[in-house]
């Protein structure tokens, strides 16, 4: 192996599938995690726990690259960022012995950022899919190591891009780690469009409010697009009528109509929009901004 020493950062399942993969390949004592959030229900950390992994937890940024540095420090390093939302800084970046690689929910060059699933589905894509590149200091730009592709269709939501990328991303990552960890590999450069768009964590489609006065077909990218199951990896969609918030707890849409013109009824708990292109039902909660 061309490295002493590998750290896994992240979390969730794409993480745990990799460490355990991983272990396969790898020496336990070699191996190094750290989870980039806190979670008292972690995977990872119980994974690290019966394999007996040196394992650690920190959210804050300065922390991190801290651990980083002191573990990187004189030895040829492989880190592996799989659902990690730590930003490598230059100072781990340009260490000699360093290489990166990072899991992206996306086909780069495009949609580079955070929330991917939410902004294909909105956008209207017909496709998207999973990368693994190298890390540079310009997020989402390294050379390209593998690819994998995720059909979208008009009934797709966010949880479903997400799941099939989980799967994917692993199908991948064991198709080229082992080789990676023996001998260098210089990936595939892309080219990335002049209007170079990222998608940060603080932005939202229609800044998570729904506008029913939209078509069906918008409202229904707009629904799949934030409907992660019930897991807040974003906000609740919110909306707004008789002076008060409401959040979108769920929703049922049908592409079929009973109706031959718009038609928007609110009855209790639940929003009915119908027109001759299909109906949606919303089922609401009131906000509450804890």
């Amino acid at each position: 192996m061309r490295f002493t020493k590998v750290i896994l950062v992240g979390s969730g399942k794409i993480a745990c599938d990799c460490l355990r993969y991983m272990i396969t390949i790898v020496a336990i004592k070699d191996i190094v995690v750290l989870e980039s959030q806190n979670n008292q229900l972690s995977m990872l950390a119980n994974v690290c726990k019966k394999e007996n992994i040196s394992y650690s937890v920190l959210e804050n940024k300065k922390d991190i690259e801290q651990f980083m540095l002191a573990h990187v420090e004189n030895e040829r390093t492989l880190i592996v960022s799989a659902n990690n939302r730590f930003i490598f800084t230059p100072q781990i970046i340009q260490k000699e012995y360093v290489e990166i690689i990072n899991f992206h929910y996306a086909l780069l060059p495009r949609y580079r950022g955070m929330n991917i699933p939410t902004w294909v589905i909105y956008n209207g894509e017909k496709e998207t899919g999973i990368t693994w590149h190298f890390v540079t200091e310009q997020v989402d730009k390294g050379k390209i190591i593998a690819q994998r592709t995720i059909p979208i269709n008009d009934m797709t939501n966010a949880l479903e891009v997400t799941r099939k990328g989980m799967l994917l991303g692993i199908e991948a990552f064991e198709s080229f780690i082992a080789e990676l960890l023996d001998n260098k590999m210089d990936g595939m450069d892309v080219l990335y469009p002049e209007e170079d768009v990222i998608y940060y964590n603080s932005q939202l489609p229609m800044a998570g409010v729904i506008d029913l006065n939209q078509s069906i077909e918008d409202i229904s990218r707009l629904l799949r697009s934030f409907d992660y199951g019930g897991m807040k990896v974003i906000p609740y969609l919110r909306l707004y009528y008789n002076n008060n918030c409401y959040e979108v707890q769920r929703y049922k849409l049908r592409k079929l109509s009973t109706v031959k013109k718009r038609m928007i009824e609110y009855k209790e708990d639940t929003v009915f929009v119908k027109d001759v292109d299909g109906e949606i039902e919303l089922y609401l909660k009131p906000f509450r901004n804890d």
